[in-house]
C-alpha cells in the first residue's frame, strides 16, 4: 500500500506499460485437514498518461490498495488491457479457487 501521494504515483508509474503478477496465499483448514496454495494472476497495464495517474491518485482510491490500484475502479477499467487468471484474486480473494479447495476437503 502506498504511504503517500508520491508513493502511489511511483507505484502506478512502475506498472504503466508493463506486465505484473498478483499473488495471494491462502490456507484452508477443516478439522485436521489443511490445504495451502498460492493463486497467481498475470496482468498487463497499458501505458498510462501522467494526467490519468494524477487523477486517480488525487481521488484517494489507491491509498488503501496493494499496488496502489483496484482493478474494479476507474484505473482498472481504463488501464488493465490483459488478464490471465482470476479477476477475483486481483480484487483480493480468489473465491473460485477457495471453493474448489473446500470441495476437495469435503470429498
Amino acid at each position: 500500500k502506498p504511504r503517500s501521494r508520491e508513493d502511489a504515483i511511483a507505484m502506478l508509474e512502475l506498472l504503466s506499460g508493463r506486465d505484473h503478477q498478483v499473488m495471494t496465499g491462502c490456507t484452508v483448514v477443516r478439522g485436521d485437514r489443511v490445504r495451502t496454495f498460492t493463486e497467481v494472476t498475470d496482468l498487463h497495464f497499458r501505458s498510462l498518461r501522467e494526467q490519468e495517474i494524477a487523477r486517480y491518485v488525487d481521488s484517494g482510491e489507491p491509498m488503501d490498495k496493494a499496488g496502489a490500484y483496484g482493478i474494479q475502479e476507474w484505473i482498472g477499467y481504463i488501464g488493465v488491457t490483459g488478464i490471465n487468471g482470476s479477476y477475483f484474486n486481483v480484487m483480493g480473494l480468489p473465491v473460485q479457487r477457495i471453493w474448489q479447495e473446500l470441495q476437495l476437503m469435503c470429498d
